[in-house]
Parts: structure tokens; C-alpha cells; sequence
């Protein structure tokens, strides 16, 4: 009996773990699914947007989320501090009719 209930405890822990890896904090999806052109496209919107900084990497932790306004895509990504520290960050981007119209990177 006691064996019982510590698996099944045990069960229910991994299942609750392996659903908050399969969803993100923003409630959006993790993995890009089929949106692997729209998230190149974002990630290279981002590079270009803060001027091709050296040194910039896009980590595998990625998400996205379809929205009734279209799909929003995002990541993140590290970068060089001042010290040459990798620095972390969040970046996402919304696409709405195959274009991106907002593209943003935050503290993360």
C-alpha cells in the first residue's frame, strides 16, 4: 500500500514536470512545431535590429503561440556582456499575414 501511493506520488510529479516544460510562462507552446521559416525569420529580424552584435546566440528554448491576430514566435538568446559574460535574454516576435509587426528583446 504504502509502495502504491509513493508511485503514484511519484507519477503525478512527473506529469506536473512535464507539463510545465511543455508549456512556456507566456502559455504558449514550446518547440516551433511547423513555424521553423517563421522563427528564422524572426531571429534574423532580431539580429539585424540591434546591428549584428558578435558574439549574439540563439539558444534552443524556443516557443511559439497561434493567436487569433496572427502567431507569435519567440526564444531566448545570450549575448556578451560589457565584461564578455554571456548575458540572457528573452525575444519574441508577432507575425500577422507573413510579416513580422512587432519584434522585441527583454531582460530575461
Amino acid at each position: 500500500m504504502k509502495r502504491t501511493l509513493i508511485a503514484v506520488a511519484g507519477g503525478l510529479v512527473i506529469a506536473v514536470m512535464a507539463f510545465l516544460l511543455w508549456r512556456n510562462d507566456d502559455g504558449g507552446t514550446v518547440g516551433v512545431g511547423a513555424y521553423e521559416a517563421e522563427l528564422a525569420e524572426c531571429q534574423d529580424f532580431i539580429w539585424e535590429m540591434n546591428q549584428h552584435p558578435e558574439g549574439m546566440e540563439f539558444n534552443g528554448r524556443v516557443w511559439h503561440r497561434e493567436a487569433d491576430d496572427g502567431l507569435e514566435i519567440g526564444g531566448v538568446l545570450t549575448t556578451p556582456d560589457l565584461a564578455g559574460r554571456p548575458e540572457g535574454f528573452v525575444y519574441f516576435c508577432k507575425i500577422r499575414d507573413g510579416r513580422i509587426i512587432l519584434a522585441d528583446v527583454g531582460q530575461r
